[in-house]
């Protein structure tokens, strides 16, 4: 028996002992002798298992979102109360349960836990539970952190690694701290007591998975008491005076420099408008650059408000709005503990000078050896040698001891005290508190837990829009050790600020010896933080010295009730904090920045504008030398507005709302019947009895002008605004007609149509797209031409809506079917006309739809033999509205043609497949002894099996490892070819056959017969060598008929034996005529293994695919031959299993599939979600082509149906390949009558009877379908 395979039974073994202990020796867990311990920087750290909670581990370290509600579904059969959450990028599930679990002990017992919740099919392979550390729960991940002795590297070690199956992730906080991952999670406690026993281990810890604890004149300013606390109450809290970080006074001195940087090490910053000082970001658990994702409630956004909300006469004020932040988010839900130590260090790296941290363990004894080296790491060499100031809350668990990491002693615990003076009621405090700032107070119990009240909370920010704490984009109510931190981190920055060159225990000596003395040092430390007397003691100044006056005023965009004033910038010894704009002597508003726009301005007036600069101390210069503007005339003055819908003009009492200009040189005329002159004009109204119209009898010719003024249109209440107008323009010597718009603060009119010369003696309908103008005006201006023969007229004006088009197209006409064959035919029939246009036609074939095309012509593919079916089709425009149905014919295909090979299958060529861990169409034998195994890298095997795959990731081999010797067989079976277009047919694949000598054969064999019979075509024996090889065999012979192919390889007498199959093609020649050479380039980002793509071609089969590609590097290219495609219609689609596509939130992904031959791009992109699919066609294929019932027109796997159609009540909704978010339910009128979260059923019991459309939102794309509702 070989090695490897000895090695596997071993550890099977081993596994199955510690299941054992599990259920026999369940006390040894909590003994300090049993094994069940790791190495931190103080020793042995014993923990005991908690069965009220497991973790699942999965294969792939990607968990799809559909596993965990496949889980969470079969859990609530059992009725208990659970909490489920993933860590979805590490391949793990964890589970809280209420119902006790130590019904998992055993191997078997695992087995059978994951079997009963049908978790193995999708992809588990271990369950364990949680682990007890002292106080704290703990989840084993698949790494494990070690760092290593001063002078050993993992060269040293690497046989024990190897042993373990440890692999090298990256090095973490410093060059002997490595980051591994260990797949089976009993390897990992063995791994690090055997470095231990070696002595070449510093300490080794499973990076857990553990809960970190949220230790949870601008508007707001007034109720920022923590700024400045004069006494009074806020929000009914009485206060007692100078309990505040005296901001105000600091300002005098110092707002900030935007070189200090602060690093909130949080759950993520987004962008926000009052705080602009937001730099780069930093998500250790995706190792994702740039602005960090955010993870739950706002709580980071709330702490970098306290530190850098700006002065600008908006929402909140922080206390060091001048430094700078930038965002590190270890509260993603697959976040370990090595994860929050390589935070803390890229922090360190990218340059951060003060690390606030307003999380925790809650715990006083817990310790992770990774994350106290980073902080050792931050105060040591942080800032080149001068170390980072190190903020970290003391905890909110009411303890009498400060939490980790607080409690260790090169940081600053920070504690809270209330506006009254007291310590807050729930700040851990003890001999580690260093210091505190002020906070919220009185929180309340609810069931178990304890939440704050908001009572005198701190004012500051929340995430933009609805996300976040609040609704708003800013929060007056944050408190608890999370609060009073970042204001000790934010006055760190200010004293940095005044001398960036103190180290870190000079900065600390200063933030000790300047604070407020408020009570006992065990309650709050050295004191009350004090912000003015630490940048004094820093070596700062009052500043007293006001801005220079603001000059070069000038105003631009002048309107009727509008203009912008901008000017210079004012200088400043410290710097400008904003400035005040005043108009006709009132303040109008502050400014950070140098312009200003004032509105709700008088037309026509005259407005003096000054200027004065202001700074951070309260200095404000004079004011500038006035500048006068004034406001232009208001352009629309419109006697009257039209704002009811829709509108119609017919001039058949008066001229309405419209007027004659006194602009031009004749009027329009009101008439009916026909107009004086002969050979011009209408005989009749269009619509009614009048008309409008211009005489262009003498004097009114040549090139006169005739201005007739509609009223104002206020179009913003309508989707798609539009107007229509009756024409007639019959005459020898007709001039021009021209609509023209004018828009509020023009004095433009602007042609928006126009039509000259004689247009026949008939009325003409014209239809213009208003959907450009919220608010406009219109007139008909005609100029005459050059006799009297040009009368210009003009009946029934609409303004509407265009978005409610209810008229359905009319039926098709004269369906007809031609070209039958076996499996095809072609439709075609007369076009159906519409008021609006034809959008399409929809194609039905035995009554269900089969898909939709533009022209009006089909080809029908996929059809059977000897068959009947009936076809008819209906007409759609683009709002949905589908007319009644065309003739209905029947068609009969044709008898198939002799012969006995086999039917259905691969009839589009050529085709290949690489086996990229999938059998792709190919199939396991049942009559043999053993099945093919997909694998990538080497088989298990030494001195057998290839190394890895010849084409791609993956290939297939057979494992000849006992039982499967001596003279076993095993069988892959390949689809039918239909090779009965071919002129010429070669089956070529990639073989790999290395071992003994007497390791067996293997065949390629071929039935012609439906596998009836086979017959070899190829084979070989033996050794051939530690290589790939390529084998071609020609099945000209069989061309005409269908076949189908196996692969019978037949081990030896030796378990070295294992034979490989890789990249296998049929390629042929007649069929289409021609073919195109296809190469496909992708370039991946972070994630190549989350990447796969296919080549689907108009019949459904799939000629190509490959991936995903766990092998390629990250942000790799990959260029892939994919062959010689034959002429015809394919769709590429290719597939993100995150969700994520391939660009741009892990990197720059991208990818282009090219017709090599002309050098066409095909397809290209790289930004979507789940899947993208591009529809290409190469030679001079139809795109009218369309497949029988039950295939779509898109990727067979990605479509929308409806059930039961019609329906009554409940409308099922399937929709595959997509991950939808929304649906909107539309009438025909074009109108939503139901919308709401995405949902598979959807009761419409309330609709009224008729035709509607279901629109599904996918991200920026929509997919329709329609129903009837009855």
């Amino acid at each position: 028996m070989k090695k490897a395979f000895t090695n596997l039974k071993s550890f099977l073994a081993v596994t199955f002992l510690l299941g054992i202990i599990f259920n026999i020796n369940a006390q040894d867990w909590t003994k300090e002798n049993s094994d069940l311990y790791y190495i931190d920087t103080n020793g042995k750290v014993y923990m005991q298992p908690d069965y009220s909670s497991v973790a699942i581990y999965f294969n792939n370290d990607i968990v799809p979102e559909s596993t965990k509600q496949n889980f969470i579904n079969k859990l609530s059969l059992n009725g208990d109360s659970k909490e489920v959450s993933v860590m979805d990028k590490k391949g793990v599930i964890i589970l809280k349960s209420t119902n006790n679990l130590n019904s998992i002990q055993t191997l078997e017992e695992r087995k059978a836990f994951l079997n009963s919740y049908g978790l193995q099919n999708e992809g588990a392979y271990d369950v364990l539970p949680a682990f007890m550390i002292g106080d704290k729960q703990a989840w084993f991940t698949k790494r494990v952190t070690i760092r290593l002795n001063e002078g050993v590297d993992l060269e040293d070690i690497s046989s024990v690694l190897n042993e373990y199956g440890a692999q090298l992730i990256k090095n973490i906080v410093n060059k002997d701290t490595y980051l591994l991952k260990v797949d089976e999670i009993e390897n990992q406690l063995n791994l690090i007591q055997e470095l231990h026993e070696m002595d070449v281990l510093k300490w080794g810890e499973p990076d857990f998975k553990v809960e970190l604890v949220k230790s949870t004149n601008d508007p707001m300013y007034s109720d920022s008491w923590h700024l400045n606390n004069t006494g009074g109450s806020v929000d009914g809290k009485a206060l007692v005076a100078d309990i505040d970080v005296n901001a105000p006074e600091a300002w005098g001195i110092t707002t900030g420099n935007s070189s200090i940087v602060v690093a909130v090490i949080d759950d993520g910053v987004e962008a926000h408008p009052d705080m602009p000082t937001l730099l780069t970001g930093y998500t250790p658990a995706n190792n994702g650059n740039g602005t960090p994702s955010t993870s739950g409630d706002g709580h980071g956004q709330q702490v970098s408000g306290l530190i850098s909300a700006q002065h600008n006469t908006i929402g909140a004020a922080g206390i060091a709005p001048g430094a700078s932040t930038f965002s590190i988010n270890i509260f993603d839900p697959n976040t370990s503990n090595a994860d929050v130590a390589d935070g803390i260090t890229w922090a360190v790296n990218q340059g951060a000078d003060v690390l606030s941290n307003s999380w925790g363990f809650g715990s006083c004894t817990y310790n992770v050896s990774s994350i106290t080296d980073a902080f050792t790491y931050a105060a040591n060499s942080g800032r080149n040698g001068k170390g980072c100031l190190i903020m970290i809350a003391s905890g909110n668990d009411f303890q009498t001891c400060v939490s980790y990491p607080a409690n260790l002693p090169n940081v600053m615990a920070v504690g809270g005290i209330s506006g009254d003076g007291g310590r807050s009621m729930y700040s851990n405090y003890g001999p580690a508190l260093d210091i505190a700032a002020p906070s919220d107070d009185d929180w309340v119990q609810q069931g178990g837990q304890w939440y704050s009240t908001g009572t005198h909370g701190l004012r500051t920010l929340d995430r933009v829009g609805s996300a976040g704490w609040y609704s708003g984009d800013y929060s007056d109510s944050m408190g608890g050790t999370s609060g009073a931190t970042p204001q000790v981190s934010a006055v760190a920055a200010l004293v940095l600020s005044v001398n960036p060159n103190l180290t870190k225990s000079e900065v600390e000596n200063i933030l000790y010896t300047t604070t407020k003395s408020v009570g006992d040092a065990n309650q709050f430390g050295a004191g009350l933080v004090n912000a003015y007397a630490a940048v004094l003691a820093a070596g700062g100044s009052v500043d007293d010295q006001a801005p220079s006056v603001p000059s070069g005023l000038a105003a631009s965009n002048i309107g009727s009730s509008s203009f912008d004033v901008s000017w210079n910038a004012s200088s400043d010894n410290v710097g400008v904090t904003g400035y005040n704009v005043y108009v006709n002597g009132s303040l109008y508003g502050s400014v950070s920045g140098t312009s200003i726009t004032i509105s709700g301005l008088t037309p026509d007036t005259t407005y003096a504008i000054r200027v004065s600069a202001y700074d951070a101390a309260g200095n404000t210069s004079a004011q500038s030398s006035v500048l006068n503007v004034t406001t232009t005339q208001s352009v629309l003055d419109c006697s009257t507005t039209v704002s009811s819908f829709p509108y119609s003009e017919g001039f058949e009492s008066s001229l309405g709302a419209w007027s004659q200009s006194s602009d031009d040189d004749m009027d329009w005329t009101r008439d009916s019947a026909g107009t004086p002159s002969s050979s011009t004009g209408p005989s009749s109204a269009v619509e009614g009895t009048y008309y409008v119209y211009t005489e262009a009898s003498s004097p009114n010719y040549p090139s006169k002008e005739a201005i007739l003024e509609g009223p104002c249109f206020d179009l913003s209440g309508l989707t798609n605004p539009a107007m229509t107008f009756q024409y007639h323009m019959y005459g020898s010597a007709m001039g021009t007609l021209r609509l023209q718009a004018k828009v509020n603060g023009s004095s433009t009119w602007t042609t928006i149509w126009s039509l000259s010369g004689n247009q026949g003696n008939s009325w003409q309908e014209a239809e213009v797209s208003l959907a450009s103008y919220s608010t406009v005006q219109l007139r008909f201006q005609n100029t005459t031409g050059t006799s009297y023969t040009g009368d210009a007229t003009i009946d029934d004006i609409n303004v509407f809506d265009n978005a409610s088009d209810t008229q359905a197209p009319t039926a098709p006409t004269s369906l007809t079917a031609s070209n039958t064959t076996q499996t095809t035919t072609d439709l075609s029939w007369n076009a159906s006309s519409d008021n609006v246009g034809v959008t399409g036609y929809e194609v039905f074939s035995n009554g269900s739809s089969i898909g939709t095309v533009t022209s009006t012509s089909a080809n029908i593919t996929g059809l059977s033999e000897s068959t009947t079916y009936s076809f008819y089709v209906t007409a759609f425009d683009a709002e949905g509205n589908v007319s009644s149905a065309s003739n209905t014919i029947n068609v009969t295909t044709l008898d198939p043609v002799s012969g006995s090979g086999c039917s259905g299958g691969i009839s589009s060529f050529p085709y290949s497949e690489s086996f990229e861990n999938t059998l792709g169409a190919w199939s396991q034998s049942s009559g043999d002894d053993f099945n093919w195994t997909l694998r990538s890298g080497s088989t298990p095997s030494s001195n057998t099996g290839p190394s890895s795959a010849n084409s791609g990731s993956y290939y297939i081999y057979m494992e000849s490892s006992s039982p499967n010797y001596s003279t076993k067989r095993a069988i892959l079976n390949s689809p039918c070819f239909d090779l009965t277009s071919a002129s010429q047919a070669t089956f070529e694949f990639d073989y790999h056959m290395y071992g003994a000598t007497s390791m067996g054969s293997l065949a390629l064999e071929l039935s012609d017969d439906d596998g009836s019979t086979w017959i070899s075509v190829w084979s070989e024996s033996g050794n051939q060598g530690n290589s790939w090889q390529t084998a071609s065999v020609n099945l000209a012979a069989y061309v005409g008929g269908s076949i189908q192919l196996r692969f019978n390889g037949v081990t030896g007498t030796t378990w070295q034996g294992d034979m490989a199959v890789d990249a296998v093609s049929l390629s042929t020649g007649g069929g289409s005529g021609s073919c195109s050479n296809v190469t496909l380039s992708i370039t991946f980002d972070n994630y190549p293994e989350e990447t796969a793509w296919s080549l689907i071609d108009d019949s459904g089969s799939t000629v190509a695919s490959g991936g995903t590609y766990g092998s390629q590097a990250d942000g790799s290219t990959l260029n892939i031959n994919v062959g010689c495609l034959d002429s015809g219609c394919y769709d590429f689609v290719i597939t993100d299993t995150y969700g994520d596509g391939i660009c741009c939130a892990y990197g720059n992904g991208s990818y282009t599939l090219t017709n090599s031959d002309t050098g066409a791009t095909l397809a290209s992109g790289g930004s979507f979600t789940s899947s993208e699919t591009t529809n290409f066609c190469l030679g001079s294929t139809s795109s009218n082509q369309l497949y029988n019932t039950g295939i779509v027109l898109d990727n067979p796997n990605q479509y929308l149906k409806l059930s039961p159609n019609p329906v009554k009540d409940i409308l099922n909704v399937d929709l595959v390949g997509y991950e939808a978010q929304t649906f909107e339910i539309i009438n025909m009128l074009g109108q939503t009558v139901a919308k709401g979260r995405y949902t598979s059923t959807v009761d419409v019991s309330n609709l009224e009877n008729g035709l509607y459309i279901l629109q599904v939102n996918i991200g920026e794309k929509t997919k329709i379908e329609r129903f009837i509702k009855e």
